[in-house]
């Protein structure tokens, strides 16, 4: 199921991008699974559906000296994603499978309600839920990214 909501991307400039058609065609439009372990102990293997991060902070131009992308949900949690690992990163806004495959918990499903959905090789914290905006963010090496976070 497809969420109507929008995501701001700031760059040297702004765009912005939802499950429309022409969003597909202007960014591109991927499949691809991910592994989210959960603090809990519970880890949920699935597959999404949606634009690629890099498609969109290359849209939004983001500068080369970019060290994080903030991902900030609409219930304003966000984490700062190294740039690194947010290169294979999805904008998902589709869930097309979700498998509870190890710990606590009664089965997984897909949940429209948690679209859009930042996806990435990272901590379970950093898979916002409900995305509205992702900005580029450039950190000194002393600076720490936790303490922008709300995760």
């Amino acid at each position: 199921m497809a969420s109507p909501e929008a995501v701001t991307v700031r760059g040297e400039t702004t765009v912005t991008v939802s499950d429309e058609p022409a969003a597909r065609e202007r960014f591109g439009w991927d499949t691809r699974s991910f592994t989210i372990r959960c603090h809990s102990g519970r880890v949920l293997e699935g597959r999404w559906s949606g634009v690629p991060v890099l498609s969109l902070t290359d849209a939004a131009a983001v500068a080369p000296e970019t060290t994080h992308l903030a991902v900030t949900g609409r219930d304003d949690h966000r984490a700062l994603v190294d740039v690194r690992a947010a290169a294979g990163a999805l904008l998902a806004f589709e869930c097309e499978a979700l498998e509870l495959v190890r710990g606590p918990g009664g089965e997984a499903t897909c949940d429209p309600a948690r679209l859009p959905r930042f996806l990435a090789a990272v901590e379970s914290p950093r898979t916002v839920q409900n995305v509205e905006a992702i900005e580029a963010r450039r950190l000194a090496g002393d600076e720490d990214p936790a303490a922008e976070e709300t995760v």
